[in-house]
């Protein structure tokens, strides 16, 4: 859960002025299966305030869903880690980006990722990526000469 807003609070806000679009309905069917899940409102503005928002799955049941992290977190977090006076490790920096982006997770999948141990790291990845990290030789994919 987001440190932000929780789902109750999400919940408790006034309705949506634009309609859920189906991909946030699909979602938020889905997700109903689990205990605390979040609604098609909650989904809606978590993506209105974020700008994006996806679901991962390892499993039918260990599933977590997500942002991207911005520009500003991510500098912060570079600021915390090269002032810090103990040694940051990369699994530290991947568990913070990860704490800071999870929006929801089943329980399930909140036991993966303090359980299975590419879980986290995994999630970390796909967090990355979508806030457009990318290698080397993706990165020069994604241009276009005109």
């Amino acid at each position: 859960m987001t440190k932000e807003q929780t789902v109750d609070e999400i919940e408790n806000d006034e309705e949506m002025e634009s309609p859920i679009d189906e991909a946030i309905r699909s979602l938020a069917v889905i997700l109903s299966e689990y205990p605390k899940s979040p609604s098609e409102v909650s989904i809606e503005k978590w993506k209105r305030n974020h700008g994006e928002v996806f679901c991962s799955g390892f499993n039918e049941e260990e599933l977590i869903v997500w942002r991207p992290i911005n520009r500003r977190e991510f500098v912060e977090l570079q600021e915390t880690i090269q002032n810090s006076d103990q040694p940051v490790s990369n699994f530290d920096l991947e568990e913070k980006v990860v704490s800071k982006c999870v929006l929801w997770s089943s329980e399930k999948g909140q036991q993966a990722l303090e359980h299975k141990a590419g879980s986290l790291s995994t999630l970390n990845e796909q967090i990355m990526q979508n806030s457009n990290f990318v290698n080397p030789q993706m990165a020069a994919a994604l241009v276009v000469k005109l």
